[in-house]
């Protein structure tokens, strides 16, 4: 694909979009350490990478060959630099040939630089002396096939920069001149030289766009790396390096990692300035080097690995094949060696299937291992580190595969890739026990049932669509493992398997011209997708490379005749290779009813495994769906799956034999939070494990004992930092941050004695829809924030990133956000209190987390991954959070709290609940406002399930032990336009109190006002039934089935006194009154299963 084409695309749709620029190494060392880097960064999702020809041609081949391997094996746009320096005629079109034959669809002309030796340039014979021509040759003889860059110069060319200002002002519009006759000979984008002044490239391109050059231009971006390197750059290109720079670099010119901070800072605000103007994009001249340009990128908020979109779940695909969507899972850890032994191929054999018994695979001869761990010294002694300078025995060679699933090394012979995959992480700890067992894992995945396609973690095939995988493992075992393992592997239910040793003998339960589809997924407007597959043929061959490489790659670390090379070669000839699928996975039969009954699938798919879902049309919505998942905004981004799940997973039996298994998992997410109660997660375990240090305490203070609030003295002064989060992608935020700036007395009526504390606001800055104008506020001070991190996320940003606040001159902190409401004090209180005063005035010696509330309701690690560590410690919420320089220190050096986490399930996991558990491990506690909850000890495990593991802020009814949260209790509650439009009880309260509290300052203030209307209102009895259908119509439409009616007369003991409980005529008695009566009693009720909000249509009043 022409880049212009990427480019013109990412402009039209608004997406910033970056690129990277690489040399080509001159050792064949360097350039494997190249292709290292480039696995990694081409993760991180450029729109393009290109490769430079070299200083007078000297790296030609090298070049070409660097180009094809970015294009084809790493699946990334690629351009190649293309100059005229040593290049006849004849040279150039066998270059450009080659070009083609590889696939490559774009060059960026150059003139290049003069040969080495010489200092002027010169034309070869029969060659070419400037891009320009070059251009026009390739437009001649390629007409339109190649996409072509051209070098743009925001300060002219170094050969025409001179002292005399006028001769500099000809030679500066004489170089747009002639560039803009390159862009009329064919060419189709410009990438500039480097620069350090951004007003002179914003100069540049507005004096491009005067002469009518239209293309994208995109700003060359040199991070200063090194002084020497710095200064050697900028003399040669003549660059104009600003003073300041200049000044700063001299001074820290001996410390390399001062001078890289620095340039990553200089080069994060000038990226900053440039997208403030308009840039569509950033091109990064890396050096070969990824620290500083990513680090740059990430600074900027550009940069976001986990929202990579994945067109398929395999990323190479090579330009020479691009129609390939088929391939066998066996090589997912090793992509390059399948495409090397594929190179032929136009996709996997004959089509989607075809005849799988004849695949012309190469043979291991035809493949260079690009990452032979043998190759260079380096690279045995980094092999050796990981794998052990000497094996003892069995024991040694699988402690090897725990420490690799375990993440303590990260290189294993049989993966390229650096690290366990991003999905298989999900079951990494199942897989430390099952390899701990003997069954050395190689390739894995969970199972997945309905994940959205989007997910950053398991998703892929563009936005709109669900995924499914069967679950997978392959792994090597010793012969005594393999028949009691296949034995039990016989009798599992809708399980394959297939066990092979060196010699070829065959084990298996599968048809040989059988083939097992693993992966798929369904798209709108789109076929079903198959893009993984199991078959024996293949196996087969895969089997070869396999056990050779217990030899090629980890044998010839040690030498020939010792006991660990012999001990690894007894493995390769004796052990088994095998791989067993589980059964798809399935959706109760409740769920297809259901879908039938809304037409969402055909009647003749209904009790299908999986549901063949007609194009453009969602899986169905469970009858019983979870509360969690439709608080962060429907099914989007939530990984459980979007039907009651019938999962099949991995069951692994770790008393020396491994069992594939699958089981039918029908718990929504509260009822498997409150069944898996065990010690399998992370936070008891780890709790239990290693109880926490304790810091040193005052004699007298006893241990974990709250402190009760101190109102008046501790109000908040010029030593407290209050921090608020803006995010007006919901209408009702904009509300809330109207209510907090009067409430919290912004506009000149706040502080306490200790003077007024500082606010810093962070606008979000992606979220904006609207042109509102925020207000000029005394001693608030707003941060325009454009990344994609949530809210703990954006505090990291803040504190440690943006250069904005220095934290540590603070003594306390609030951090609050948009997504809440408040603050509200009792009317008494008014004038009084300072608003954070129940927040900050619990902080103390124990205390360094506050907030309104505290939830036990858990969050698993990787959402959608069945059989994922949760989180279920208490921990207090994101709505209004006060913490000390202490706390603070807790949460910042805990890695994981206040990093970005663009997922709100990673979000969720690691700094919601991860903030209280890193408290918690410190030794101090954690604190809130609600009365329930005062005096509680929060380090002790057996409060660990508070409220029945519910969210008290939870949006159902009654959420908190039967009735709903009030502000003037916990001071800040949720409210957004789904909280209201539902009329959840919070936040229609917040709501409310926000409406009177307006009045009443009118009032005050002599403005017009409601407020004596108010005085003699009442909405319930103006409207009672308005008040009553919906929660009658919600109530009838979740059914009676769900209704814990043992638990309604247990609590309720004035209803149906002397009524046998057990008769269906008094159930049914007792569920109707509660419909129509007990439930606006404010009686305690519990339901057994979910809601689905998003099913139940209400009228509207």
């Amino acid at each position: 694909m022409k880049i212009v084409d990427r480019i013109n695309a990412n402009i039209e749709e608004g997406r910033t979009f970056f690129s990277f620029e690489y040399f080509p190494p001159r050792t064949e060392e360097g350039v494997e350490n190249l292709f290292e880097r480039l696995d990694r960064m081409v993760a991180y999702g450029p729109t393009f990478c290109d490769i430079t020809w070299g200083a007078g041609g000297s790296t030609a081949d090298v070049t070409l060959g660097i180009a094809t391997k970015m294009q084809n094996l790493f699946g990334v746009e690629t351009m190649m630099h293309l100059t005229c320096t040593n290049m006849p005629t004849e040279k150039l079109d066998n270059a450009l040939a080659e070009v083609r034959k590889a696939g490559l669809q774009n060059i960026l002309a150059l003139r290049g630089d003069p040969p080495k030796g010489q200092d002027e340039f010169t034309v070869v014979e029969g060659g070419f002396g400037s891009a320009l021509d070059l251009v026009k040759y390739i437009r001649e003889k390629h007409g339109d096939y190649f996409g072509i860059g051209v070098a743009g110069y925001p300060e002219a060319h170094p050969d025409f920069i001179v002292d005399d200002p006028e001769q500099m002002k000809k030679n500066y519009w004489d170089s747009l001149d002639y560039l803009k006759q390159k862009i009329d000979a064919g060419a189709d984008f410009i990438i500039t030289q480097l620069f350090y002044r951004v007003e002179r490239f914003t100069q540049f391109v507005e004096d491009c766009r005067s002469i009518g050059i239209t293309c994208p231009i995109l700003p060359g971006i040199m991070p200063i790396m090194n002084y020497g390197g710095f200064k050697r750059m900028t003399t040669f290109c003549k660059t104009d390096v600003p003073p300041e720079v200049s000044a700063a670099l001299e001074a820290i010119k001996d410390d390399d990692e001062a001078v890289k901070a620095y340039g990553v800072s200089l080069g994060a605000q000038m990226c900053r300035a440039l997208l403030d103007a308009g840039v569509p994009g950033l091109h990064m001249y890396t050096l070969n080097l990824e620290r500083s340009a990513v680090g740059i990128l990430e600074a900027v908020g550009v940069l976001e690995p986990s929202r990579v979109p994945r067109p398929l779940p395999w990323r190479q695909v090579p330009a020479t094949r691009p129609g390939e969507t088929v391939r066998p899972i066996f090589w997912s850890n090793r992509p390059k060696a399948y495409l090397h032994r594929t190179l032929d191929w136009d996709s996997f054999p004959s089509g989607r299937w075809g005849n799988a018994r004849s695949p012309a695979y190469g043979t291991l001869s035809d493949y260079q291992f690009m990452r032979r761990h043998a190759a260079s010294d380096k690279r045995r002694d980094a092999a050796r580190a990981a794998w052990g300078e000497a094996l003892g025995g069995v024991d040694d060679v699988v402690d090897v595969f725990v420490r690799y699933c375990k993440g303590d090394i990260t290189m294993l012979p049989w993966a390229e890739l650096e690290g366990l995959h991003r999905e298989t992480a999900a079951i990494k700890d199942q897989l430390a026990g099952l390899n701990a067992a003997g069954f050395l894992t190689i390739n894995s995945q969970p199972a997945l049932n309905g994940v959205p396609s989007a997910d950053p973690q398991f998703g892929w095939g563009g936005p709109g669509g669900y995924v499914y995988q069967k679950a997978y493992v392959e792994f090597f075992c010793a012969p005594s493992k393999l028949e009691p393992l296949l034995s039990r592997l016989g009798a599992a239910p809708g399980v394959t398997y297939v066990a092979v040793n060196a010699a070829g003998d065959v084990r298996s339960n599968m048809k040989p011209d059988a083939v097992n589809a693993v992966t798929w997924g369904v798209f709108p407007g789109r076929e079903i997708e198959q893009p993984t597959v199991v078959d024996l043929v293949s196996f087969m061959v895969w089997k070869d490379e396999a056990f050779d490489l217990w030899n090629s790659e980890w044998g010839t670390l040690y030498e020939e005749g010792s006991a660990s090379r012999a001990l690894l070669a007894e493995i390769a000839a004796t052990w088994w290779l095998a791989r067993d699928v589980g059964a798809p996975p399935r959706r109760s039969a409740g769920a297809a009813a259901a879908a039938v009954a809304q037409r969402r699938v055909p009647r003749a798919h209904a009790a299908a495994a999986p549901p063949a879902l007609t194009a453009g049309v969602a899986p169905p919505v469970p009858a019983c769906a979870s509360r969690a998942a439709m608080k962060l905004g429907g099914w989007r981004g939530v990984l459980r799956p979007p039907v009651p799940l019938s999962a099949a997973l991995p069951v692994f039996l770790l008393g020396g034999v491994a069992v594939l298994l699958t089981y039918q998992l029908r718990l929504g997410w509260h009822q498997a939070a409150r069944a898996g109660a065990g010690d399998d997660w992370e936070g008891l375990a780890a709790y239990r494990a290693a109880p926490p240090q304790q810091p040193k305490q005052p004699a007298q203070q006893p241990q974990h004992q709250p402190q009760p609030p101190r109102y008046g003295p501790a109000a908040a002064g010029r030593d407290t930092l209050i921090v608020y989060i803006y995010n007006e992608d919901d209408a009702v935020h904009a509300a809330n941050f109207d209510h907090f700036v009067v409430a919290a007395g912004l506009g000149g009526a706040g502080g306490g004695p200790g003077g007024t504390p500082r606010v810093v606001v962070v606008v979000q800055e992606r979220s904006l829809t609207s042109a509102r104008e925020l207000p000029a506020l005394p001693d608030v001070e707003y941060v325009y924030y454009g990344g994609r991190c949530l809210e703990w996320g954006i505090v990291g940003w803040l504190l440690t990133q943006s250069h904005t606040v220095a934290w540590r001159d603070y003594a306390r902190f609030v951090l609050l956000s948009s997504a809440v409401r408040g603050p509200f004090l009792p009317a008494y209180l008014a004038g009084a209190v300072h608003w954070t005063e129940p927040l900050l005035g619990r902080l103390n010696e124990r205390v360094k987390l506050v907030g309104p509330t505290i939830s036990c309701a858990g969050a698993p690690a990787e959402p959608g991954a069945v059989n994922a560590t949760w989180r279920r410690n208490p921990h207090i919420p994101f709505s209004a959070i006060a913490t000390d320089r202490a706390g603070l220190e807790v949460l910042l050096a805990d890695g994981n709290v206040t990093a970005c986490h663009s997922s709100a399930w990673a979000a969720k996991y690691h700094s919601e609940l991860g903030a209280s558990a890193a408290i918690l491990r410190a030794g101090y506690a954690i604190d809130c406002l609600l009365i329930r909850y005062q005096g509680v000890d929060w380090a002790d495990p057996s409060a660990w399930g508070c409220n029945r593991r519910w969210d008290p802020a939870g949006v159902g009814d009654g959420a908190y032990d039967g009735t709903a949260l009030d502000p003037l209790e916990v001071l800040f509650v949720r409210a957004n336009t789904a909280l209201l439009a539902q009329r959840v009880p919070m936040a229609v309260k917040a709501d409310t109190y926000s409406a009177w509290a307006a009045d009443v300052d009118a009032a005050a203030a002599g403005r017009p006002h409601n407020l004596t209307a108010r005085v003699s209102a009442n909405a319930y009895a103006a409207s009672r039934g308005a008040f009553k259908l919906p929660r009658i119509l919600v109530a009838m439409a979740r059914g009676a089935g769900c209704f814990d009616v043992p638990l309604f007369l247990d609590r309720n003991a004035d209803v149906f006194k002397r009524a046998r409980r057990s008769s269906p005529a008094v159930q049914a008695a007792v569920w109707k009154f509660f419909v129509y009566i007990g439930q606006f009693e404010d009686r305690p009720f519990s339901y057994t299963c979910d809601m689905n909000y998003s099913a139940v249509a209400l009228p509207a009043f």
